[in-house]
């Protein structure tokens, strides 16, 4: 005798699940919102006439809760378009950032693990911030080592240059690094 069983998996919602399930919501919005309207905005006749407010009135009311709908939208949607300004202007500095030790550590950059690209595909803006943070660090720890060894290179070879001659070698083999919290110089030789 065989049983069979099913095995119910959980997969990451893609970005055309979540937007069906915002198009579910956002119909559920729009209905619950239409209910809510219709059902309030027949109480305005009768108010009107106990107020006895113009024909017209009812009109110009209803044009201007159109309005301050309109507007509530529109800021809501300011609103998230600067966060998400903000957002990007942060993952951009610190990008710019690892695109500097990214040039200066040349074919190093493979010890980090991690590659600016694929972190750039990460469409949620503070995961995307806090991943391009920590290859920064990465970047900014394996730039360090390298300038280190590079350093320590260089004073030798210049202690080496000070017996055979300056001219021995060539003047940007002697240049001196530049300081620790720059980062132009070349570290991949």
């Amino acid at each position: 005798m065989t049983s069979s069983s099913s095995t119910a998996t959980t997969e990451a919602p893609t970005p055309t699940t979540m937007a069906m399930a915002s198009v579910t919501t956002l119909t559920s919005l729009l209905n619950s919102l239409h209910s809510h309207l219709q059902s309030q905005t027949q109480l305005l006749p009768t108010l009107h006439a106990q107020l006895g407010l113009p024909p017209t009135a009812l009109e110009d009311e209803l044009r201007d809760l159109q309005e301050q709908l309109i507007q509530g939208v529109e800021r809501q949607i300011d609103l998230r378009r600067r966060q998400v300004d903000e957002w990007m202007e942060k993952c951009e500095a610190v990008e710019t950032i690892c695109l500097r030790y990214t040039k200066a550590l040349g074919g190093n950059i493979k010890a980090t693990g991690s590659s600016l690209g694929e972190i750039r595909k990460e469409q949620a803006l503070p995961r995307r911030y806090e991943l391009v943070t920590e290859f920064q660090e990465k970047l900014r720890q394996a730039y360090h080592t390298k300038l280190e060894q590079l350093t320590t290179l260089t004073n030798r070879l210049s202690a080496i240059a000070k017996t055979l001659g300056a001219s021995f070698f060539a003047p940007d083999i002697l240049a001196t690094p530049t300081t620790a919290d720059e980062v132009t110089r070349d570290v991949t030789p």
